[in-house]
C-alpha cells in the first residue's frame, strides 16, 4: 500500500501546477474486523477487498490545482472509506456497498 501511495503522490507532485497533495490512511483492519463485517451482512468479502482492508482502513488523498501564485482550489479527492463505513446492500439490479457517513456517497 505504502507503493501505491507514494507513487501517487510522486505523480501528482510532477504536475506544475498541482499543489498541497495529502494523504491519509488508517491502521489495517485486523482478520476479526473482517470477518465480523462478514458475518454482519452474510457474505463473503471478495479476496482483493480483504486485501485492501488488511493494508488499511480505509484511503484518502486529496490535492488542488494553483491557479496563480496566490489562489489554489481543491479539484481532486480519492476516498476509500472505512470498513465500517460500508454497509453491504443486495438489489434487484445487483450487489451494491454503500458508504455510509460520506453525504449519501454510494459505490455502485
Amino acid at each position: 500500500m505504502d507503493k501505491v501511495m507514494t507513487g501517487l503522490v510522486t505523480l501528482l507532485k510532477s504536475f506544475k501546477k498541482c499543489s498541497q497533495v495529502t494523504t491519509t490512511d488508517a491502521e489495517p483492519c485486523k482478520d476479526n474486523d473482517i470477518w465480523e463485517w462478514e458475518q454482519k451482512y452474510g457474505i463473503g468479502m471478495p479476496q482483493d477487498m480483504k486485501e485492501f482492508y488488511l493494508a488499511t482502513d480505509g484511503l484518502k488523498f486529496r490535492w488542488n490545482y494553483q491557479y496563480s501564485i496566490d489562489e489554489a482550489q481543491p479539484v481532486g479527492m480519492i476516498n476509500i472509506p472505512r470498513l465500517a463505513d460500508m454497509t453491504y446492500i443486495n438489489t434487484s439490479k445487483g450487489k451494491a456497498f454503500i458508504i455510509q457517513n460520506l453525504d449519501n456517497m454510494a459505490l455502485l
